[in-house]
């Protein structure tokens, strides 16, 4: 089992930082210390330059061996993984779906077990109208 890359939020940027880091990469706020109810610039460290905000080579080793723990073939096949799941989910819902409307619609308009629906069919084009925007801006949305 490999350890997950654990990060932790700036208090000042909610930068994505490394649990190992002293300073924020993205701002140059010492995490070591806790935010007073003042300002949150109190603690950040006024850099002359940029090399001094910069992270030291030893952050950046730890940095660089976290990223490797977790080869991307294994992340990979997490993504397959899940991307199955959420496809099988997909694909059981659906139906149970369809067939669960399907008998409601059975129950509420059969007469003597025979389905029996009505309706004029002067209102279809508006149906049709009506269908044309949302299959447009569902399309959209699903590509």
């Amino acid at each position: 089992m490999t350890k997950k890359n654990e990060k932790r939020l700036c208090w000042n940027c909610d930068g994505s930082v490394s649990h190992h880091l002293t300073l924020c990469p993205y701002c140059g706020v010492d995490l070591t210390q806790k935010p007073d109810n003042g300002s949150p610039f109190k603690s950040f460290v006024s850099a002359k330059s940029p090399f001094e905000m910069a992270v030291s080579e030893e952050e950046w080793k730890k940095a660089l061996e976290e990223e490797k723990e977790v080869p991307p073939k294994e992340k990979q096949e997490e993504s397959q993984k899940e991307t199955k799941q959420e496809m099988t989910a997909l694909l059981l819902l659906l139906p149970g779906i369809v067939f669960l409307l399907f008998g409601l619609a059975l129950i509420l308009f059969s007469h003597d077990g025979v389905i029996s629906l009505r309706w004029n069919q002067n209102v279809a084009y508006f149906y049709l109208i009506g269908a044309l925007p949302l299959l447009y801006l569902g399309w959209r949305t699903f590509r």
